[in-house]
């Protein structure tokens, strides 16, 4: 009896611990299943950080496969963003038993970059002692490209108002240099003693007017006359000034797409554009070298568009320039895009060369991607958004080739009297009949008494009293078809809250030069000719 109940005992004990086994194997598989499956990279190291197991998520992020990876350290991913003294103090913490938190960014086996927000403990035995090092990491990467954007608009809102704040009055001030030193320049003979010195305050005067543009541009509030553009031509017609910018000590090549499409830009931003690259590979070429330019037509889908900060999905036209130059270290490539940030030496660069081709790029609805290698050059690869129009829409007259004189009666409303005294000299040295006054109440009181048929109004767009769109509005209850011509040297966002055009046609932007004010007014006033002859036609 003894027997069978030992028997029995016995059984019960091997049943039990065959159970035991069992769910201690289920368990196993679970967790195997859990590590397998995981969305997030998980590293097992020894000890001394050799490898001993990645599970599938980190060989899909890494590209580094499992046979590839046991065995290796966790340095082969080291972008070289981080210094050798904050991975002391990270082995430092985990060696002494403690959790480690923080961010990588790390590199692929095929030289992508990526970050992880990683956590590393310390895996001990029963007796406590520490046998190996577990590290969880998550992709962190769409996160950190999304604050990168955050950041740069919260940056390009600053300059913006830093730049839409000083440039109503800078842009008077360089009216008054560039008006005076002009009329002047127009009085004296190349031989006059103080000619070459006018001609350099004249010079002065326009490269100060091209920083606040370039400003401007980089905020984004830029005024801009937005045209159909055929990229390739534009490519072309710059390519000689483009040669001659690099020098003979650099080959530019120019490879351009059949059938690149075209764009909807302002001109001269896409000029812009191209000059400002192209310089910037220029500045990265110490001894020779070559810069190649190049177009294509891209479609970009859901999943591509994953690839670059800004993208959307579409039909986009790529503009990239290519160096062989220096190359840059990540660190350098995250910032390059920053206003006044340079790596050139003092007096070579502003640090707003590519701030601006960003800004523009922005400004344009396209966005711009960027990457280096130390040592093998640098790309810039520019994307604008496929436009609607067809190319018969391309064509528009030259501004230039106007005529530029008349005898028009035109109002000139200006409350800065250093402008009104400018713009006036100006329009009399173009043969027209000029009206000056310093105030919308002025302008009114003296049209009031004065009946005589206005042709066209220039008139400031922010003014005491009333801003310069009242005034056209009230003057234009006399004179019906009197045009308009605005002018301002605030920025367009300010311009079109205070009442100025959304159009670069009827718009004036200070500082300007006699021969852009001649190619307005004649322009404005030519359209009211051939509208009113196209009136007379039909009655």
């Amino acid at each position: 009896m003894i027997g069978v109940v030992v028997a029995s005992a016995a059984y019960r004990f091997d049943v039990g611990r065959q159970r035991e086994r069992r769910m201690a194997v289920q368990g196993l598989r679970k967790l195997s299943s859990a590590l397998e499956q995981s969305p997030v990279s998980i590293v097992i190291t020894d000890v001394a950080g050799t490898i001993e197991y990645v599970n599938p998520k980190f060989t899909s992020r890494t590209g580094y496969g499992f046979e590839e990876a046991v065995g290796q350290n966790p340095r082969i991913l080291k972008s070289g963003s981080r210094s050798a003294e904050e991975y002391r103090e990270l082995w430092a913490t985990i060696s002494s038993g403690r959790e480690w938190r923080g961010e990588f960014l790390n590199k692929a086996k095929d030289g992508s970059l990526f970050w992880e927000h990683a956590v590393i403990s310390p895996i001990r035995d029963d007796k406590g002692r520490i046998t190996h090092y577990v590290a969880v990491k998550e992709d962190i990467t769409d996160r950190k490209q999304l604050e990168a954007q955050l950041l740069q608009a919260m940056k390009l809102e600053s300059v913006g108002r830093l730049a839409g704040g000083v440039a109503h009055d800078f842009n008077n001030m360089l009216q008054a240099i560039l008006g005076h030193a002009q009329i002047a320049l127009g009085t004296l003979t190349v031989d006059h003693p103080v000619y070459n010195d006018l001609v350099e305050i004249e010079k002065a005067g326009l490269r100060s007017a091209d920083l606040t543009r370039q400003l401007l541009a980089f905020a984004r509030r830029q005024p801009a006359r937005l045209r159909v553009v055929d990229v390739n031509q534009t490519v072309e017609q710059t390519r000689r000034m483009l040669e001659r910018l690099i020098g003979e000590d650099i080959d530019l090549v120019c490879r351009l797409g059949a059938g690149v499409w075209p764009v909807r830009i302002d001109p001269s931003h896409l000029d812009q554009v191209i000059t400002n690259l192209t310089l910037n590979s220029r500045d990265a070429i110490v001894g020779g070298g070559s810069i190649t330019i190049e177009t294509s037509n891209l479609v970009i889908n859901e999943v591509t568009a994953r690839q670059w900060a800004d993208a959307r999905p579409g039909e986009f036209v790529r503009l990239a320039v290519h160096d062989t130059g220096a190359g840059m270290d990540a660190e350098t490539l995250s910032q390059v895009f920053e206003p006044f940030f340079t790596t050139k030496s003092m007096g070579r660069g502003t640090g707003l060369g590519l701030a601006t081709v960003y800004g523009v790029i922005k400004q344009n609805d396209g966005f711009i991607a960027a990457s280096s290698t130390p040592g093998r050059g640098s790309t810039f690869a520019v994307y604008l958004p496929r436009a609607e129009e067809s190319r018969a829409d391309m064509e528009d007259a030259d501004p230039q080739a106007l005529a530029t004189e008349g005898s028009e009666h035109v109002l000139v409303v200006e409350d800065d009297p250093g402008v009104l005294r400018l713009a006036r000299t100006f329009l009399e040295q173009l043969g027209y009949t000029v009206t000056a006054c310093l105030s919308p109440a002025e302008a009114l009181g003296l049209t009031d008494r004065d009946a005589s048929r206005i042709d066209l109004l220039i008139t400031d767009v922010v003014m005491p009293g009333l801003n310069g769109d009242e005034l056209s509005r009230r003057l234009q209850t006399r004179w019906p078809h009197l045009k308009v011509l605005f002018m301002s040297g605030y920025t367009s966002d300010v311009i079109l809250e205070r009442g100025g055009p959304d159009d670069g046609v009827r718009l004036l932007q200070k500082p300007f030069t006699k021969e852009v004010l001649a190619a307005k007014v004649r322009g404005l006033l030519d359209e009211s000719g051939r509208a009113d002859e196209r009136s007379g036609e039909r009655t």
